[in-house]
């Protein structure tokens, strides 16, 4: 009697384990056939050439696609592994790098900026490095033609700063909300003055190697790179609607742009998937102690108190009782878009070859989804 009630025992519990692997592949195949829906219409209606997308979900990705063409030349599809340049999405791996020197006492978050750079005698230099993060430091943003897409080389962070240094402020401190991709280039080389390492290597070293981001690096524009996707434009979205011999609507090669201009702005490259790994290890508190990054997620205010919609490295893209954070991305032939939902730890990531695509609905669809489809299993 015993062995016949082992027996059926065993039997149900296969019999179980066998529904709870249908359901969870069910699952699956229901999440990714939502995704492909949503980013089939997305290409059709922006006419983006690649896309890739990867959803995150209590520490794993549940889903890493890619749809379309990298490199329309020469037909090569987007894979999972497909690079594209981060554009400004990088400028909260930037962020976490300061708040982290921050956290081990190396630099002070309130501390004038003048400081660490004695030499350039900048008495207007009054703001922070918290200002710096949340754009109120009043450092400008592009101001001349070809700045955005500059395709001058700088072999560090430190001599990309000869750009801006020496023009004036445009506000007080503190006064207005400006973003501005040149105040992280002095992030970046804050970390590098009070890390004594370089800004790349203390990012490898801090950021993405503890959050397993193996496919994250700088965009080195002369080194060849494997799974580069190519970049494009379409002239009525893009910058070359001044070009009298592109037609509007017509896909295009993008203008060529060397980031290294920018590079703790707007100038690593990454895939979908890390930036689901960097959300994950984000919210996790493998990068920053739940205090710290309270303070990066907490929205800044000027000095008349009006709200920017912006923390420290991060925009704030939905409010309490579910909250949602993260960093949109755009230069020469890249889209980029990031999702965090900070107490969950779910996250949508997506990333295009084409240069001024909108992005956000659909990458706030996919975080829906990881939503909707945790609630089903």
């Amino acid at each position: 009697m015993r062995s016949v009630l082992t027996c059926w025992m065993a039997l149900v519990l296969v019999v179980a384990n066998a529904d709870l692997g249908r359901g969870a592949e069910e699952a699956t195949e229901s999440l990714e056939a939502a995704a492909d829906q949503l980013v089939t219409k997305l290409m059709e209606r922006q006419g983006i050439p690649g896309v890739s997308i990867a959803i995150g979900r209590d520490g794993d990705v549940v889903l890493a696609k890619g749809y379309g063409l990298a490199d329309v030349e020469h037909q090569v599809p987007v894979k999972p592994e497909t690079l594209f340049r981060t554009a400004s999405i990088c400028k909260m791996f930037t962020a976490v790098a300061v708040l982290q020197l921050a956290e081990d006492g190396k630099l002070d978050l309130d501390t004038p900026v003048s400081e660490y750079f004695p030499e350039l005698d900048k008495d207007d230099w009054t703001f922070t490095c918290r200002q710096l993060l949340g754009h109120l430091a009043g450092v400008r943003h592009y101001k001349y033609p070809g700045e955005n897409n500059s395709t001058r080389h700088f072999p560090d962070v430190q001599s990309a700063m000869t750009t801006f240094v020496n023009d004036p402020l445009v506000s007080e401190p503190g006064t207005e909300y400006l973003y501005s991709s040149f105040g992280y280039n002095l992030l970046g080389a804050i970390v590098e003055r009070r890390s004594g390492a370089k800004f790349d290597e203390y990012l490898r070293d801090s950021v993405t190697n503890v959050a397993e981001m193996s496919a994250t690096q700088v965009d080195h524009h002369y080194r060849i790179l494997a799974n580069r996707a190519a970049g494009y434009m379409r002239p009525e979205r893009g910058r070359g609607w001044g070009r009298r011999d592109l037609k509007p609507g017509e896909l295009y090669n993008a203008a060529l742009h060397d980031t290294s201009v920018k590079v703790p702005g707007g100038g690593m490259m990454s895939t979908p998937t890390d930036l689901a790994r960097f959300a994950d290890a984000l919210a996790k508190g493998k990068l920053l102690e739940d205090a710290t990054l309270a303070a990066m997620i907490t929205e800044q205010q000027t000095t008349d108190g009006k709200k920017t919609g912006y923390g420290l490295g991060c925009r704030l893209l939905a409010g309490e009782p579910n909250p949602v954070v993260g960093h949109s991305g755009g230069q020469a032939g890249v889209s980029t878009y990031l999702v965090l939902d900070p107490k969950t730890g779910k996250s949508a990531a997506i990333m295009c070859n084409l240069e001024d695509a909108e992005l956000h609905g659909v990458a706030m669809k996919l975080l829906s989804l990881a939503e909707s489809d945790a609630k089903r299993e």
